[in-house]
């Protein structure tokens, strides 16, 4: 059974004494090519992840392909309020 698309999970606790949320959910299905090599069966990830240092519900928006018996091959981490796109 592969990924579902649409499903998603969230967390709302804390990491150690660190207040932690986020929400997650497969956006997208299937085959992502990565430095010439496709991979199959894999599940694009996007969590958004509330900012614990902010009071605006600035979030981060971290994006993962993750491909069976591999793990993540391609990820994206944005945080617009830091002008950050890795």
């Amino acid at each position: 059974m592969g990924p579902t698309l649409g499903r998603t999970w969230s967390y709302d606790g804390l990491v150690g004494t660190t207040p932690y949320a986020f929400e997650a959910e497969v956006t997208d299905v299937g085959d992502v090519e990565v430095g010439g090599r496709t991979f199959s069966g894999c599940a694009e990830l996007t969590s958004t992840i509330e900012l614990s240092d902010s009071d605006q519900g600035e979030t981060e928006v971290l994006t993962e392909w993750t491909c069976p018996d591999i793990g993540v091959v391609l990820s994206r981490d944005v945080v617009e309020r830091d002008d950050v796109d890795i």
